[in-house]
């Protein structure tokens, strides 16, 4: 009788392992905790439109800002913010390799005061050739990310943004999921 019970335990704990290896539904990652991130976009998840060429991924972001005094959002080009996208990799974030190129346009900075905010829509387009035009990633990889902006503290007397940006954790956005096409 000993025996038949550890044969009938054995099965069960089988059937269970087996039952939970066959979920149906995908496992989608957990995406890192970001709550009081000063930017924030739109959604948690992006599928790209598609373009034959290319795909192109539409994130509306907005920021705000977390201190107590004016800063400043440095251009890309003609328009803020300048950013540049990371990588979760599942322990930590990483430089995305997604090339968004900024065009070298002398532009002022934007100014948001305490508690104010800035919206901006980002494109992310991501070529599928190899021989790209300016201006296209070739190498946007889908998973969790997020948005680091270029935020400094000052401007000079033109207007223009200084090099001392903020410290990390009032830079960065909310984490998002790129889907692929």
């Amino acid at each position: 009788m000993g025996q038949r019970f550890r044969i009938g335990a054995l099965v069960s704990i089988l059937l269970v392992l087996l039952l939970g290896a066959c979920r149906q539904e995908p496992v989608v990652p957990a995406l890192p905790p970001d709550d009081d991130a000063p930017i924030t976009t739109d959604r948690e998840r992006y599928t790209p439109e598609d373009f034959g060429d290319y795909v192109r991924y539409t994130v509306k972001t907005s920021y705000t800002n977390p201190t107590q005094a004016s800063v400043y959002l440095a251009p890309c080009g003609y328009e803020p913010p300048s950013d540049y996208l990371e990588r979760f990799d599942g322990e930590t974030w990483r430089a995305s390799t997604f090339n968004h190129p900024c065009p070298a346009v002398p532009a002022p900075a934007v100014e948001v005061v305490p508690g104010g905010t800035f919206d901006a829509t980002l494109t992310l387009d991501a070529s599928r050739s190899p021989n790209a035009e300016p201006g296209f990633g070739t190498d946007l990889v889908p998973g969790v990310h997020r948005f680091v902006f270029a935020v400094v503290s000052g401007v000079d007397e033109e207007g223009f943004a200084n090099d001392n940006l903020l410290p990390l954790e009032q830079r960065v956005s909310n984490a998002f999921e790129l889907r692929a096409p």
